[in-house]
């Protein structure tokens, strides 16, 4: 235990009881836009935990669904057809649609 911890913190504030979740970064990002080049550190880490994605990598190297439930590839491999989870929606409450994500990748 270090000596500058805080012992008189109850668990509950611990574990951010209040349903926020606080986090302190030694720096600020420059935008919080994925879409704004170039990345730095802290946009990457935040970026990372705040956005979904039609898939996710997992642990072991493999690929995991994520906003797409599933996806098929094209006989030649040149072409993917993913479908989306119905029920996604943006913070606006704005369903995601598949037109959201091509938007997003011609960007």
């Amino acid at each position: 235990m270090s000596a500058c911890a805080d012992q008189t913190a109850h668990v509950r504030e611990m574990k951010g009881g209040d349903g926020v979740l606080r986090l302190s970064l030694s720096g600020e990002p420059r935008s919080l836009n994925p879409n704004v080049a170039p990345l730095d550190e802290y946009a990457l880490l935040l970026g990372q935990n705040i956005f979904s994605k039609l898939v996710a990598l997992a642990d072991n190297g493999g690929v995991l669904p994520d906003v797409a439930e599933r996806w098929e590839q094209s006989g030649d491999g040149r072409t993917y057809t993913f479908y989306i989870r119905r029920g996604i929606r943006f913070h606006d409450g704005q369903p995601l649609t598949a037109e959201d994500v091509r938007a997003t990748l011609a960007r």
